[in-house]
């Protein structure tokens, strides 16, 4: 540089840096490009891969097909009010930053694979308005760069429902739209895959008229796809939406009329109302069903598969309708489940499971087969997560679960489980309230009314794995309930409380109901002084017997500390006795003995329970199943059990069911029914029974024999159908009760001396030392004068005491058998001593008893009376 001023090479320097700082802005600027001139019509912009140019004029006049050529981008800025060709993107990008960049009642094809529509530009109307109106969409491809062959962006746009008229495909093709948009008229798949694959807004299947779909498949990946009006599927048997991600959601809408297949994402019910999944329903990963609020109601309609978790969730209402089959977990973790066809889950079951996210929880069966066949032995857990509500209600079909049934095992956990008509079979055993996370304070209640069945035995009667367990956690509460006239809950052994610890447990057979036990007894000493069993009208079958295990109750195991009969007392069934193995034959003389002591209630009982009314916190809550009850007695009280009902439909208690009244209540009683969650409760006004109640009874049926081993203080009687009864304690049977033994049936004392208030029955056997009458020789007439009567047999002497009277039970028969001629009352091998028993006055007129030797006989009067002793 000879000659070079330095103020020279400076202003060289800095030209040099000038065009360096332009070079590195370049990238960033755009400058207008130039149309280049049209062919035959035909205006094909090339733009290159890596570039892109900006077009700020119309089209040019004269033009009727735009082609996009080259992987570049070409951008159109401006209206063309004038163009009404076609538009063909072959490769690359075109982007539309105004509505009418191509004219109006434009048809914009996408022809090439890697080949983008891409509009930007804010909506020109309201969120309802046609966003790019009057123009045919065809695309194909997965777009440029592998970014969707239709594609959306303006940061400033809102909400874009109808952002196409129309979208037609002519192969599969993906979309990348970030904002909420939809197609306003048609969406036409022409049996190919549209597929969202980016951008996290909703897309709205939904317009102001009606959208129709065609045959295909629409994938999404991400974001949320909402249907609001139900769109029209041409052929909804090969329509599929499927979901590869994001949350199918439903904005109270009624039906989506097309197969759905959950390969991720979700499904949830938004407004209030139906939201239907009308076609047949694929699960292949978890999927979680939820609702936005508790009047929502999500509805499966069709048949459903799934091979993956299926997590149901929220407040609302779930409905299945169609047929269930899972091959992997099913967790109810919130809201109400409705099943009203064959549910099967191949894994996990749980209501209210742990480890996942739990609201109050109630299932409703009403119809179909309920399968849990886990070949795993999963546990099936209701009520697992810490201070859960769960509820599982079986009104019709069968519930059939293979591993064991734990209710009420989280801690403070409040669960209830009610075969209300429907049956229940747990093949591995039931254990409630255990208290896995701790325990302490939670509480199970086990319904079975209305016929239903709950049955948790197998082959083998006393199979150990078939136990029930009430209450298995220090501190827990469990109830379990069987009323009603075929309702039935049978299990290998009842074990009232935890081997070791406190719990409160309840046992009520009423009305009817059967309880089918190889065993009954408390899990340890502290659990039996607070047990109580209580029959009233309820039927106890025992159905296990071996020759080392002769009764219901072990030598070595804890007696429930009361066990009560109320008016309509107790029937044991012995009929369905089984021995230990099939070598052992279950004979007449095959004894059972129930060594545990029978009573009457004692003092008061509850009646019935009101409702709280006027707490403006409980008149909030919002129940999904039945409530827990508890009663809080004074020292000496026991027994009573009431459950709160629930109509899920208005999500309110409507009243309180009293399933046993217990006794020794007072008015110092208190009685609370839980809240919706279990966590808190609310106190109940009451009304107890009147002090003095009817004595209960005790009847024996079956072949195979009875004993009775404790000290019993029933009043109510005791009657004889089938088979023996023996009284092996010298306090076991009551002294002064009534006593019925029916024809082929034998009341067996062995020598103890026995005194009846009530003496009838005819054709069975008396053994006893003696046998003293002091109240009443009660005769029923069309038993007496049937053609095969017999004489009640007593091998000993018997004797009336001082104002025995005679009983008709149906005196408007006697008149039929005038001419039937003497028929025995009763045979006595050591003869008939004391008072004879006295007829009532107008009977005595036309019918008398004739005492002969041993033997007492009733028939119609002939003119004198003779009495011989």
């Amino acid at each position: 540089m000879t000659g070079t001023t330095k103020e020279e090479l400076m202003k060289a320097l800095r030209f040099i840096l000038s065009w360096a700082a332009l070079a590195a802005v370049l990238p960033g600027l755009a400058f207008a490009a130039e149309y280049p001139d049209a062919v035959d019509g035909v205006l094909t912009l090339d733009v290159g891969t890596g570039e892109s140019e900006t077009y700020d004029k119309p089209l040019p006049s004269g033009v009727n097909e735009l082609v996009k050529t080259g992987a570049g981008e070409a951008v159109l800025t401006v209206a063309t009010t004038a163009f009404a060709g076609a538009v063909d993107i072959q490769a690359g990008t075109l982007t539309l930053k105004d509505a009418a960049a191509v004219g109006s009642d434009t048809k914009v094809e996408v022809t090439g694979d890697a080949a983008t529509l891409h509009l930007n530009f804010a909506n020109p109307g309201d969120w309802n308005t046609v966003f790019f109106a009057g123009h045919d969409v065809t695309i194909c491809g997965k777009g440029a760069d592998g970014k969707g062959a239709f594609r959306y962006t303006d940061s400033g746009s809102g909400n874009n429902d109808n952002m196409l008229e129309s979208l037609t495909l002519s192969g599969d093709a993906s979309i990348a739209v970030p904002s909420r948009f939809g197609i306003s008229k048609a969406l036409n798949l022409n049996g190919y895959t549209l597929t969202r694959a980016d951008g996290g807004a909703s897309w709205m299947l939904r317009s102001g008229t009606t959208l129709t779909v065609g045959a295909g498949t629409i994938c999404n990946q991400t974001g949320v796809i909402a249907w609001q009006n139900d769109p029209v599927f041409t052929d909804p048997e090969k329509t599929v939406l499927r979901m590869e991600g994001g949350t199918l959601e439903a904005h109270g809408a009624k039906k989506l009329n097309c197969k759905v297949e959950f390969a991720g994402g979700a499904f949830k019910g938004k407004w209030n109302g139906e939201n239907s999944l009308a076609q047949p329903v694929s699960v292949q990963k978890e999927t979680a069903i939820g609702q936005d609020n508790a009047t929502c109601v999500t509805r499966i309609a069709g048949a459903a598969d799934a091979t993956a978790a299926v997590v149901l969730t929220g407040k609302g209402f779930h409905y299945f309708d169609g047929a269930f089959t899972s091959t992997d977990s099913v967790w109810f973790q919130g809201g109400m489940t409705f099943i009203g066809a064959d549910f099967t889950v191949g894994n996990m079951l749980r209501l209210c499971g742990a480890g996942k996210v739990a609201e109050p929880c109630a299932v409703y069966q009403t119809a179909g087969a309920f399968r849990s066949t886990d070949p795993n032995g999963w546990i099936v857990r209701i009520g697992q997560a810490e201070k859960s509500y769960a509820a599982y209600t079986v009104s019709g079909g069968t519930a059939d679960f293979a591993g064991q049934l734990n209710i009420a095992s989280g801690s403070g956990s409040t669960a209830l489980v009610l075969a209300d008509g429907g049956a229940i079979r747990a093949t591995n055993g039931v254990v409630t309230a255990t208290g896995d996370a701790g325990g302490v304070a939670s509480r199970s209640l086990i319904r079975v009314s209305g016929g239903g069945q709950f049955r948790t035995t197998g082959d083998n009667a006393y199979d150990r794995s078939k136990t029930t367990q009430l209450a298995n956690g220090d501190g827990a509460t469990g109830v379990l309930a069987v009323t009603g006239e075929g309702s039935v809950y049978e299990t290998s052994r009842l074990v009232l409380g935890p081997a070791s610890g406190a719990a409160t447990t309840r046992v009520a057979v009423t009305d009817g109901g059967m309880l089918e036990i190889g065993r009954l007894y408390a899990g340890n000493a502290e659990a039996a002084s607070a047990s109580c069993v209580w029959f009233d009208g309820g039927v106890l079958k025992p159905t296990f017997w071996a020759s080392w295990a002769k009764n219901l109750l072990n030598a070595d195991q804890s007696a429930p500390s009361r066990w009560e009969l109320g008016a309509r007392g107790m029937t044991v069934d012995m009929s369905g006795l089984k021995a230990e193995s099939e070598d052992v034959e279950v004979t007449e003389t095959s004894e059972l003995v129930i060594t545990n002591d029978l009573s009457d209630a004692m003092g008061r009982g509850l009646a019935s329970v009101i409702l709280p009314t006027g707490d403006e916190t409980y008149a909030k809550e919002a129940y999904c199943g039945p409530a827990f009850v508890e009663i809080e007695g004074p020292d000496g009280s026991c027994g009573a059990v009431a459950v709160a009902e629930c109509d899920p439909a208005a999500r309110k208690l409507t009243g309180v069911s009293v399933l046993a009244p217990g006794s020794g209540y007072g008015e110092t009683t208190k009685v609370y029914v839980r809240s919706a969650d279990g966590q808190s409760r609310y106190e109940c006004a009451y009304v107890l029974t009147g002090a003095n109640r009817a004595g209960g009874r005790l009847v024996k049926r079956g072949k195979p024999a009875l004993g009775l081993g404790g000290v019993n203080t029933y009043t109510g009687g005791t009657t004889v159908e089938e088979g023996a009864l023996k009284i092996r304690g010298t306090r076991s049977f009551p002294e002064n009760t009534p006593l019925t033994v029916r024809p082929g049936a034998t009341f067996d004392a062995g020598e103890k001396e026995l005194k009846v208030s009530v003496l009838s029955g005819l054709g069975g056997a008396i053994n006893c030392a003696s046998l003293t009458v002091t109240k009443e020789l009660e005769i029923t007439v069309v038993d007496l004068f049937a053609e095969d009567s017999r004489a009640l047999k007593v091998n000993a002497a018997l004797v009336f005491g001082e104002g025995v009277a005679v009983r008709i039970v149906d005196p408007e028969n006697l008149d039929k058998y005038r001419k039937a001629g003497d028929r025995e009352v009763v045979c006595a091998a050591g003869g008939i001593t004391g008072a004879p028993p006295a007829l009532d006055g107008e009977l005595a007129k036309k019918w008398n008893l004739k005492m002969a030797g041993g033997t007492l006989k009733f028939g119609f009067r002939r003119g004198f009376c003779l009495i011989m002793r």
